[in-house]
């Protein structure tokens, strides 16, 4: 399909997906609700890891993914013609690299 007028206009629309606006009030509301209980929330995490740290350390993770986003995947995909590369490994004695170096730099 040619990008022309037409599809211009379709490309050009408003995304249906939430208003830039509202998300980010939305993410400025949760950080104001993380911010007045950071003590608690530190409290909490603490309680739980005294009998289950790796409980604690679930609930942090899960707890970041409203801050750090999410990597995506990438899937590369070779042509089905391409022949892997071939891989050259020449094994020298470091010794004896070093000294013909130094002779070529002398």
């Amino acid at each position: 399909m040619a990008f022309d007028k037409e599809t211009a206009k379709i490309a050009g629309q408003k995304s249906k997906r939430t208003k830039d606006t509202q998300l980010k009030a939305l993410r400025s509301l949760f950080s104001e609700v993380i911010d007045t209980n950071k003590s608690k929330i530190q409290g909490w995490i603490d309680e739980v890891g005294k009998d289950d740290p790796a409980k604690a350390l679930e609930i942090l993770l899960k707890f970041s993914s409203f801050i750090i986003p999410k990597p995506k995947t990438i899937e590369i995909i070779e042509p089905k013609n391409s022949e892997p590369d071939e891989i050259k490994i020449v094994i020298v004695n470091s010794r004896d690299e070093l000294k013909r170096l130094e002779k070529q730099r002398a």
